[in-house]
């Protein structure tokens, strides 16, 4: 494809997305996270919401809508449609394909550093921390406060896990699957950002201005 990527795998809580919005604004590059979703919906004529859900449950929607309140599911559109994870994970893939074509981009989350594996200009980063650290990252929302906030964060680990383990064949917490894994859980945000540069400038010289 000849343009630079930058995938970015990460733990809930791990400074990711702060990273991959920093490295995207620094280097200029096209960041691509939340927007996956809705390109993904426009493609399929739902909502952003619907494609969450199903991302996070990886089964077809409308077999979880037969065991819940119309209530419970204040985002459900209208259609009697919705795509299995299988049909969401080759449609975002086919995005993501298109956006890197279009030019460099950061990718977090949804495989990227499988998909472009092949790719000479991709970089792969794996972002994990304690669960400590990561808890007190997440603070700021009510829902990883208190004795549930641990549950909440496995859960997602969990989630996180069976989705790329699912797409890829591959194990998540396996470290041979990324160019570098950092610790991020007593580094700074800034010190996150830095040491992902520097590794990035060392692979590819040329990007540092």
């Amino acid at each position: 494809m000849g343009n630079y990527i930058i995938a970015i795998s990460r733990q809930l809580g791990a400074g990711g997305s702060i990273t991959g919005k920093a490295i995207a604004e620094k280097l200029g590059f096209r960041y691509m996270d939340n927007e996956i979703l809705a390109a993904a919906a426009e493609e399929f004529g739902t909502t952003p919401e619907d494609m969450k859900m199903l991302e996070e449950s990886m089964a077809p929607i409308w077999s979880t809508v037969l065991n819940t309140t119309a209530n419970e599911l204040p985002y459900m559109t209208e259609s009697w449609y919705m795509p299995t994870g299988r049909q969401l994970f080759e449609v975002q893939t086919e995005i993501l394909r298109k956006a890197v074509e279009e030019g460099p981009c950061v990718i977090v989350g949804r495989c990227g550093g499988y998909i472009f594996r092949e790719e000479e200009k991709c970089v792969s980063l794996r972002f994990y921390a304690d669960e400590e650290s990561r808890l007190q990252r997440l603070s700021y929302k009510e829902i990883f406060r208190g004795p549930q906030g641990a549950k909440e964060l496995q859960k997602e680990d969990k989630n996180r896990a069976r989705y790329f383990n699912t797409y890829t064949g591959k194990k998540w917490y396996d470290m041979e699957n990324y160019d570098i894994c950092i610790n991020t859980g007593k580094l700074k945000d800034e010190e996150i950002v830095e040491m992902s540069l520097q590794y990035i400038y060392t692979r590819f010289p040329e990007l540092e201005k």
